[in-house]
């Protein structure tokens, strides 16, 4: 089925409007059907919105889906009368035909669209186009069940929007709280890969985009809105939902055999470095790490009666690195396919060779302290699976999984040119936006370093002396003076480096700080303890042992600094919601633009 593109030739045509197109950060698409009562009302309404509220440049496209009342004459007479308007003309129905045709043609780095009945407020309009403007996401959407939203609708309506979310995060793990709202929008880089994929052509054109964004690790920023339903909307509800439904399905086999798959999709985020895809895969590594603990655990307890802790330690191992392999891959890193697995495997393997260096020279240590008891090994071998496991994500991700993403399906590599000209095409809006966000960036780290040597400085002071007095044995000890750092900690990372004011929440706030403080704690408990185990041993004096339980306390602290550093950012102190106002605040056109608009 063929898609063409019409112009008026008595009235202002598209390529009338080149210049203006050239030079717009910012397109909004309104496709339309037999519109003709409220299409002239509402373009109208938005003209004058972006005109005298919008600080961007923009242009408004009308596509009109092969209407058979006057909605085409309407759309050009406006076109026509209205600077910064344009009209686009298919010959066949489907709002997912009407906006792939506009955002492939669109020359704009951000291209949005909102239905025409302009149900949402059109405030919201520059807090969803500003993170994609400063390189901050890829995708944003108008959200009308998250919180903040204020939504106006019947209760069928309502009931069949949350049944049909519920649906997709049962099915297709979907992280994003509303599929059908319409208003979006997307870096138009990000379209260009995407589109080839989606083949929905109605309805389920929105759900499809979001699907495969959010699969290939793209960013999907959403943007509570204020929505008051259309009481003439004219969508049939039955068989807009039996469709969906067809849709899911087929998404779910495409997700499961990697046709979903984009690796020049993937490409676009590679500059990033650690992004929200992270702290999910980083959330998710450590669930299975927490199951393949416990089984190595059985696998040891139950084997080293039988070959001794040596061997026992090295068969749980290799079985726990292969499931563990597998799972990482299939649900941490989302790789399916045949594309990569056996390198995924090997490699996986080669980096085994950490914990079991670890865990045998834990061992080693534990045999020449004359410790052979199972819960000691058990706790022993879990620590240095502990550490080893923090440097394991990072090589995971980096290296092992880092250049095959889904695998399974597409070409790896991206086309040179195609990179090049949507690197090109974003640079200008986003260098001033980057610049901020890397000194922002640059003063957390400075001060969150800070932070960490104060009250290290603290633990270290009060730990050193518990240790010389001899006052308590070295583990409790070290639980004291953690304690007694943890507060410095707490109250200037929340206030100096993330800058939160207001009251300090319990259940938000503290709780999971000392969480992560007391996590330290246990690694550092045991690194401690053990120490201090073998500096008696090997009958190091007062001095000594002080020094090298020090050095035990910062090194398990050390191993821990990342990791507490991205837990902060990405979830204690709220990073996230900061960073779209951060968006919205970075992103002004130079000043001439802001004259053209």
């Amino acid at each position: 089925m063929s898609t063409t593109l019409r112009s008026d030739p008595g009235l202002l045509a598209l390529d009338d409007r080149r210049a203006r197109a050239a030079t717009a950060q910012v397109e909004v698409v309104i496709p339309v059907y037999n519109e003709e009562a409220g299409l002239d009302a509402s373009i109208r309404r938005l003209h004058d919105f972006l005109r005298d509220r919008f600080p961007l440049v923009w242009l408004i496209t009308i596509v009109d889906n092969a209407s058979t009342d006057r909605t085409w004459g309407i759309a050009c007479r406006l076109a026509n009368e209205l600077d910064g308007v344009q009209a686009m003309r298919l010959d066949h129905k489907g709002r997912g035909r009407a906006l792939r045709a506009a955002w492939t043609a669109s020359e704009a780095p951000v291209v949005a669209y909102m239905d025409v009945d302009l149900s949402t407020d059109l405030d919201a309009l520059l807090p969803l186009v500003a993170p994609l403007l400063s390189g901050h996401s890829d995708v944003a959407i108008g959200s009308r069940l998250a919180p903040g939203a204020r939504v106006v609708r019947g209760p069928k309506r309502e009931a069949i929007s949350r049944c049909y979310n519920l649906i997709l995060k049962a099915t297709l793990r979907c992280g994003f709280s509303d599929a059908q709202c319409g208003f979006k929008a997307i870096r138009t880089e990000v379209a260009r890969e995407l589109l080839p994929k989606v083949e929905d052509q109605g309805w389920f054109f929105d759900t499809e985009l979001l699907v495969l964004a959010e699969h290939n690790g793209l960013r999907i920023h959403e943007v509570p809105v204020d929505w008051v339903d259309d009481p003439d909307s004219r969508v049939n509800v039955v068989g807009t939902a039996k469709d969906d439904l067809h849709g899911v399905w087929r998404m779910l086999r495409a997700t499961l055999s990697g046709r979903a798959s984009i690796e020049s999709a993937r490409s676009l985020r590679d500059d990033r470095g650690y992004t929200d895809e992270a702290a999910s895969q980083l959330v998710r590594f450590a669930s299975i790490g927490v199951v393949s603990t416990i089984v190595f655990a059985f696998l040891f307890a139950l084997l080293v009666g039988t070959l001794g802790p040596f061997a026992a330690d090295v068969v749980a191992l290799a079985i726990c690195t292969v499931a563990n392999t597998a799972a990482n891959r299939r649900l941490t890193f989302q790789t399916r396919g045949r594309a990569g697995r056996t390198r995924h495997y090997l490699a996986s393997l080669a980096l085994a060779a950490l914990p079991l260096a670890l865990t045998l020279g834990v061992l080693v240590a534990l045999a020449a302290m004359a410790v052979g008891s199972l819960p000691v090994m058990l706790v022993a071998l879990t620590g240095a699976n502990l550490v080893a496991a923090l440097g394991r994500f990072t090589l995971l991700r980096r290296w092992v999984f880092g250049s095959a993403g889904n695998g399974g399906g597409d070409d790896p590599s991206a086309p040179e040119d195609a990179i090049a000209r949507s690197r090109a095409e974003r640079e200008q809006p986003r260098t001033t936006a980057r610049r901020e966000a890397l000194r922002i960036r640059a003063r957390q780290l400075v001060r969150y370093g800070a932070v960490s040597v104060i009250s290290t400085t603290v633990s270290l002071i009060v730990l050193g002396s518990l240790v010389q007095l001899d006052t308590m044995p070295a583990a409790w000890a070290n639980a004291v003076a953690t304690a007694a750092g943890t507060v410095p900690s707490f109250e200037l990372n929340r206030r100096w480096v993330w800058n939160k004011r207001g009251r300090r929440s319990v259940l938000a706030e503290i709780g999971p700080f000392c969480i992560l403080s007391f996590a330290g704690l246990g690694l550092s408990t045991f690194t401690v303890a053990l120490t201090a185990q073998w500096a008696l041993a090997v009958g190091l004096d007062s001095t000594w042992r002080t020094i090298a339980v020090e050095l035990a306390n910062l090194t398990a602290f050390g191993s821990l600094w990342v990791a507490q550093f991205l837990v902060l950012d990405r979830v204690l102190f709220g990073r996230r919601a900061r960073a779209a106002q951060q968006a919205v605040d970075s992103v002004a056109p130079p000043p001439d633009l802001l004259e053209a608009a």
